[in-house]
C-alpha cells in the first residue's frame, strides 16, 4: 500500500511539474542559498545568493531543484583551441562542438559540463587566456546553460518540495576537461575572512561580476583599484605580489576598456549631430604648402574630416604618415596612422577619428594615432 501511494504521490508531482509555466520570475528568501552547477548538492557550489535576489525558473525537477538563468557575474569556461577572437569582448568557436563548463565564484572548480557550443556560435569573453595555449577563456555564459537552486529556498515555491533531499552518492562522475587540458585542481577549503586569500578571492570575484555586466560604460573600477593597491601593501610574499600585480593589471585593462567605450559613446552622439563637429574653415594666408594645424578642444583629441591617402611624391622632402583627414575643401586637419584600426577600409569616407596626438614640427601639422572611428558619411566627392 506505502508503495502504491509512493507511486500516486510521484505523479502528482510530475503532472504539476509537467504544469507549470515556464519561465517564472521567483525571489529568494534565504541568505544561506548557494548556486550549484546540477540540480543537486553533489554538484559543485557555484555562487551565492541573498535574500531579496530575484531569480528567473526555466524548469524544475522531480526532487525540487529550480533551473535559473545564470545571474549576473555568473561565467563559463572553453579550451582556447576552441576559440577565434574576432574582437577583444567577441570570439567564435572553431571545435566541432566545444564543452562548455560552468564556473565557480566559490570554489574556481571547472569540471562539470552542461552543454556543446556548436561549431561557429559567437561567444562573449570575459576574459583571454595569458600562458599557454591549453589556457581557457572565460566566457559569458551560452544561451541554455543553467545554475541551481532548490525550491525551499525561493518564493513562491512551485516545485510542491519543501525539504532538500538527501545527497545522494554520486553514481555518475560530472563530465571532465576533455584530455590534453589543464588539471582541475581539488576544491580549496573556505579561506578565512580577513586574510589576504579571503580578500584576493573577493576581489576576483568582483571583478568577474563587474565585466559581466553588459554595458562597459557602466562597470565600477575605481572602487577596486583603490583596494587593490591596499591588498598590495598586505602581501607578504613574492608570490602573493605576483598575484595582486596580475589582478591589477585586469583591472587597469578593464577601466581602458571603460574609458575607451566612452568616448566611442561621445563620439557616436558627437557624429549624430552634423553641427556639432563643424568642418574648419581654410586659414587665411598661409604660405606653406602645409596648412597650419587646427586645435580641438583641451583634453579631448578627435578630428572629423575625408580619409585620404597622402601622396608622398608631393612631399619628397617631407616625412609623412600614410593617411590624412582634410575638409570638404581638401586642406588638411591633420595625419593620421593607427595600429588598431583598418584605415585602408575607409579610405575617402567621411569620418570621426579620436585618439593621442602629436605635433609634427617640420610637417607643421598635428599627427593623430587614431584609436576609435566613426563613419559619419559617405566617400568624399571628386
Amino acid at each position: 500500500m506505502k508503495y502504491g501511494l509512493g507511486i500516486f504521490f510521484g505523479m502528482v508531482l510530475a503532472a504539476s511539474v509537467h504544469a507549470q509555466s515556464f519561465p517564472y520570475t521567483a525571489t529568494v528568501c534565504d541568505d544561506t542559498a548557494t548556486l550549484h552547477c546540477g540540480p543537486g548538492r553533489q554538484f559543485y557550489a557555484t555562487d551565492r545568493v541573498r535574500s531579496g535576489d530575484t531569480v528567473e525558473v526555466y524548469k524544475h525537477t522531480l526532487d525540487g531543484w529550480c533551473a535559473i538563468r545564470p545571474p549576473a557575474g555568473s561565467f563559463s569556461w572553453v579550451a582556447a583551441r576552441y576559440v577565434r577572437t574576432l574582437d577583444t569582448d567577441l570570439g567564435e568557436i572553431t571545435g566541432n562542438r566545444a564543452p562548455s563548463y560552468v564556473g565557480s565564484r566559490v570554489t574556481g572548480e571547472k569540471s562539470f559540463s552542461q552543454m556543446e557550443i556548436p561549431l561557429g556560435k559567437k561567444v562573449e569573453i570575459l576574459e583571454s587566456p595569458t600562458e599557454t595555449m591549453d589556457a581557457w577563456y572565460r566566457i559569458a555564459p551560452p544561451s541554455g546553460e543553467f545554475r541551481y537552486i532548490h525550491g525551499k529556498f525561493l518564493t513562491p515555491n512551485r516545485t510542491g518540495v519543501t525539504e532538500l533531499p538527501e545527497t545522494p552518492p554520486l553514481e555518475v562522475a560530472p563530465t571532465v576537461a576533455p584530455s590534453g587540458a589543464a588539471p582541475v585542481a581539488a576544491i580549496p577549503p573556505a579561506n578565512e575572512e580577513g586574510t589576504f586569500a579571503y580578500h584576493y578571492q573577493q576581489m576576483d570575484a568582483d571583478l568577474s561580476y563587474i565585466l559581466a555586466g553588459s554595458d562597459a560604460t557602466q562597470w565600477e573600477t575605481q572602487d577596486l583599484l583603490l583596494r587593490v593597491n591596499r591588498l598590495m601593501n598586505r602581501a607578504e610574499s613574492v608570490q602573493q605580489r605576483k598575484q595582486v600585480e596580475a589582478l591589477r593589471q585586469k583591472i587597469l585593462e578593464a577601466d581602458r576598456v571603460r574609458k575607451n567605450k566612452l568616448a566611442l559613446r561621445e563620439m557616436e552622439a558627437t557624429a549624430s549631430s552634423p553641427s556639432a563637429v563643424p568642418l574648419p574653415k581654410p586659414p587665411a594666408g598661409n604660405p606653406s604648402r602645409i596648412p597650419a594645424p587646427f586645435s580641438t578642444t583641451p583634453g579631448r583629441w578627435d578630428y572629423q574630416g575625408f580619409l585620404v591617402r597622402v601622396q608622398p611624391q608631393m612631399y619628397q622632402d617631407l616625412t609623412l604618415p600614410r593617411y590624412a583627414l582634410v575638409d570638404e575643401k581638401g586642406l588638411l586637419r591633420c595625419f593620421v596612422s593607427s595600429d588598431e584600426l583598418p584605415l585602408p577600409d575607409y579610405e575617402g569616407r567621411l569620418l570621426t577619428l579620436a585618439g593621442t596626438r602629436t605635433y609634427l614640427k617640420d610637417q607643421r601639422a598635428f599627427h593623430l594615432r587614431a584609436k576609435l572611428l566613426v563613419q559619419v558619411g559617405e566617400r568624399m566627392k571628386p
